[in-house]
């Protein structure tokens, strides 16, 4: 049983492997450089296996490093972060800290990403931006779960909609079939007074 080292709030690691993968990202004083994104797609084989802890399987060698080198590179490109590769990351506006949110994500290579209220806080420029970028992870074949109050964003990105309220599903299906559910209606945008 792996027990979380006491200078760790993460639970997934613990001592030196926190320290390398996790801890700046805790501290929201990691750099959305290739250097953090790397440990973020290595972060993913360290979810309990042994050998990661240990070292045994991080890739390691001039090779290996210019190939995360690039492949960080790649996930900075796609999430419009590229001019931003030596910030802070807690000196980055709200909209662009989101974007590092999803590249963290993109950076473990995933086949679902789940995203919680990701457009949050954002102004309409960033909303299109972070919906852009969201459209082009749907085009590499990524699912991804998403939990928003934003419903035209909602709408506009997603092929399959669950609406939920108070916890209970009261409806599933396409946008169109969302958007004109009388349930949906009542329940985010209340009876009319003429009904």
């Amino acid at each position: 049983m792996r027990t979380t080292a006491p200078d760790s709030p993460c639970p997934c690691h613990s001592g030196a492997a926190y320290r390398r993968c996790c801890r700046p990202f805790h501290e929201g004083a990691s750099p959305p450089s290739p250097e953090a994104l790397m440990r973020s797609r290595y972060a993913a084989y360290a979810l309990g296996l042994v050998d990661y802890v240990l070292d045994t399987t991080a890739p390691t060698g001039p090779r290996a490093r210019t190939d995360r080198e690039a492949w960080a590179a790649e996930v900075l490109e796609f999430t419009l972060l590229q001019d931003d590769r030596d910030v802070i990351s807690k000196g980055l506006p709200l909209g662009k800290r989101k974007r590092l949110e999803m590249a963290r994500a993109l950076a473990t290579g995933p086949e679902m990403i789940l995203l919680d209220e990701s457009f949050a806080g954002l102004n309409p420029t960033e909303q299109n931006e972070c919906m852009g970028i969201i459209r082009k992870i749907q085009g590499k074949g990524i699912t991804i779960m998403i939990i928003e109050h934003h419903m035209q964003v909602i709408m506009s990105i997603s092929e399959k909609i669950v609406v939920l309220n108070y916890g209970q599903k009261i409806a599933e299906g396409s946008p169109e079939e969302i958007r004109n559910n009388p349930l949906v209606i009542e329940a985010y945008l209340g009876v009319s007074q003429g009904a």
